[in-house]
């Protein structure tokens, strides 16, 4: 029978010097894109991020950190859930009355100076048929 080698510390099958999330830590500014799309989808239907007031844009900024972050227990994920959905209630995203989308109107057709042109010969017609 072989004598049994002291086995050392730690997980004998991870390797010495190789990382096990290569990709590393999210630095603030991938943090801070990230927060920033998810609001941008939040409001990209009423509008865009431009159309929103300081206050609601804290508001979400606030929801979607807290979207972000990962529950730690089922009762945080209800909380988190909830708190985001009244959150998302008070600057009006998610209501018993919607906000209204923003709908881009279309602008009148132009009218070219050929059309102009042609209207006003009919109507200097019109008016010397007339006695």
């Amino acid at each position: 029978m072989q004598p049994i080698e002291p086995r050392g510390p730690g997980n004998p099958s991870w390797s010495k010097g190789v990382s096990a999330n290569p990709r590393g830590r999210e630095n603030a500014a991938q943090r801070r894109a990230r927060r920033d799309a998810i609001i941008a989808a939040w409001a990209e239907p009423y509008g865009g991020i431009e159309v929103l007031r300081p206050a609601e844009l804290m508001l979400l900024n606030q929801a979607a950190e807290l979207s972000m972050v990962r529950p730690r227990r089922s009762q945080d994920q209800v909380r988190h859930a909830n708190t985001i959905s009244k959150i998302l209630t008070q600057v009006g995203f998610v209501s018993k009355h919607p906000r209204e989308p923003l709908v881009e109107e279309e602008p009148p057709p132009d009218r070219s100076a050929t059309d102009w042109l042609n209207e006003r010969l009919a109507e200097l017609q019109e008016a010397k048929s007339e006695p």
